[in-house]
């Protein structure tokens, strides 16, 4: 018999993680924002339109939100999925570029976090802080918190399925468990295709 997955007791568990390792985030946490903005200032550019969208891709992905929401014509949903433009065009109309860029540097925050805690389930803490510092210390990956670009975002999400698959590594076996992970490569797909054939294998 197929079992749904039990979210609430998932979220229930994830609450007891954090608690458990309150003061080892708490360290990691301020050590994150240190360097964060450390380099941040360094940049010198400061959150502004001109920035955000100063590639290819990320006036790609405003052309394909701006068709979304204000069904402007564009032949960039050929090869653009819809959900980060989505998202990007529904933080631009609410808060500005300032909420892109908060929005991504909370992605930011949120991956190092998961990470720590996934291989500080599966190893030992100081290879965990080890993990992150030495991630953290790729200031290109900062400096796209500036760019509206699908990295971060896919990172999250990545960090988050790591994270997830520390915490159910015992049970992965399990129903439930295969179905998340299938929800997991379907974000993963509307966001950047490049996950697409990986999401069909699963399912096959």
């Amino acid at each position: 018999q197929l079992h749904k997955p039990d979210y609430s007791q998932n979220f229930q568990l994830m609450i007891n993680i954090f608690k458990k390792n309150f003061n080892d985030l708490i360290k990691l946490n301020t050590y994150l924002l240190l360097i964060y903005f450390i380099v941040f200032l360094n940049l010198k550019t400061g959150v502004n339109e001109t920035i955000m969208f100063s590639t290819p891709d990320s006036k790609d992905y405003l052309e394909v939100g701006n068709w979304i929401f204000d069904n402007v014509e564009t032949d960039q949903t050929i090869n653009n999925p819809i959900l980060y433009p989505f998202i990007l065009k529904l933080v631009l109309k609410i808060s500005g570029v300032y909420g892109i860029w908060f929005m991504q540097f909370v992605f930011w925050l949120l991956s190092m976090n998961l990470l720590f805690l996934a291989i500080n389930r599966l190893t030992i803490k100081i290879l965990a802080f080890t993990g992150v510092v030495i991630f953290s210390l790729n200031f290109s990956f900062i400096a796209l918190t500036l760019h509206a670009l699908t990295d971060v975002t896919v990172t999250f999400v990545i960090c988050w399925l790591i994270y997830y698959l520390s915490v159910k590594y015992t049970e992965i076996r399990k129903w439930s468990v295969f179905c998340n992970v299938i929800l997991f490569f379907s974000v993963l797909s509307v966001i950047k295709p490049v996950f697409f054939p990986l999401l069909l294998i699963l399912l096959i």
